[in-house]
């Protein structure tokens, strides 16, 4: 068992998504366990309330069909959680159980066994210190061993009513436009750049305050393929959709070159 564990708490895909890019957690294909708040979205008090209930009835209301763009999605209208990363043409839900279960076992293990836990939530829209208070006291309950909740995106959250054991990084990121900040093929700004490096350092600053020694994973040849082939190649020359404006896409040397609109569902 390693030393410490960085583990994501939501409230969206971005904490896991960057965590990998900076080596700071491993791949999927280098042992890399997926949580249920990795890929998908969650209100910070309904994360809470997860934990407190230890996933009980996480999975009860779960139903395919919420639509974002031209795609659908499984959901949760009973706490109104999105699974953004479980979009398909053919909705199974005893598969999408099994894998959210399988999930859930692994977050009780990770989050129980590991000797010293990172627990790392993004604040969505309308988060409050009460909604973080309540987040650190479910996991306090949770877990007995030593842990540290740290929080992105706290620019709006009143730190003066904020538990004081939380690490917050009071700011807030550069404005992005909804599903095409998740665009890997668009340029990024240096302004996003920049802020990405500050939530880097927000996390390994405080890792080496505990006294822990940062790791870094070194990406598979299988990820490094794979990453050339999605990410890479298109870059050069590929057609594809673009969700966020609904339109068949060229894009040839980084230049993008909108086609035909894509028929509405």
């Amino acid at each position: 068992m390693k030393e410490y564990e960085i583990l994501t708490l939501g409230g969206n895909c971005g904490p896991r998504t960057l965590l990998t890019t900076w080596n700071l957690i491993p791949t999927k294909a280098k042992g890399r366990l997926s949580l249920p708040f990795d890929l998908s979205v969650h209100k910070i008090n309904i994360v809470a309330q997860q934990i407190k209930e230890d996933f009980e009835n996480y999975l009860k209301g779960a139903r395919y069909g919420y639509r974002s763009g031209n795609r659908y999605y499984w959901t949760n209208f009973n706490d109104d959680v999105i699974y953004y990363h479980d979009y398909i043409n053919t909705p199974d839900i005893h598969k999408f159980e099994k894998r959210y279960i399988q999930r859930i076992k692994n977050f009780r293990k990770l989050s129980k066994e590991t000797p010293y836990v990172f627990f790392l939530v993004n604040c969505l829209k309308d988060t409050t210190a009460q909604d973080l208070n309540e987040l650190y006291e479910a996991l306090k309950s949770y877990r007995e061993k030593p842990f540290q909740l740290l929080v992105w995106q706290g620019a709006d959250i009143d730190t003066s009513q904020l538990n004081s054991e939380i690490k917050i990084l009071c700011d807030n990121g550069p404005e992005q436009n909804g599903l095409s900040a998740w665009d890997r093929n668009r340029k990024i700004p240096q302004e996003e750049i920049d802020y990405q490096n500050k939530l880097k350092k927000f996390v390994t600053d405080n890792i080496k305050e505990q006294g822990f020694e940062v790791q870094h994973f070194e990406l598979a040849f299988k990820d490094k393929m794979k990453y050339f082939i999605k990410y890479d190649l298109p870059r050069m020359f590929t057609i594809t959709n673009n969700w966020v404006t609904n339109r068949k896409v060229l894009i040839l040397f980084g230049l993008k070159i909108d086609l035909w609109k894509l028929p509405e569902d």
